[in-house]
């Protein structure tokens, strides 16, 4: 499961919807929409930061999102290297 995945998840499970989540957060609808469907890639820290305060994501979900952020990241690394 990937970061976009988990994403749609979390914002699922706390209520928001699309629209108001990318909103908050300084982007577009669209753009969040690729982001959960893993067109595009997880989007800069400090938006996964405004994320995390919007969803109000309990601490054992930050880590698990940050683990997913993590593993994508060593499986990048590896494809590049």
């Amino acid at each position: 499961m990937g970061f976009g995945t988990k994403l749609r998840e979390y914002r699922e499970r706390y209520g928001m919807n699309q629209a108001t989540l990318a909103r908050r957060v300084g982007i577009t609808p669209e753009h969040l929409n690729r982001i959960e469907h893993e067109i595009v890639s997880p989007p800069k820290m400090a938006t996964i930061a405004r994320i995390i305060e919007e969803l109000r994501l309990s601490s054992e979900d930050v880590a698990e999102l940050l683990a997913v952020i993590l593993a994508e990241a060593k499986e990048q690394e590896g494809i590049d290297a």
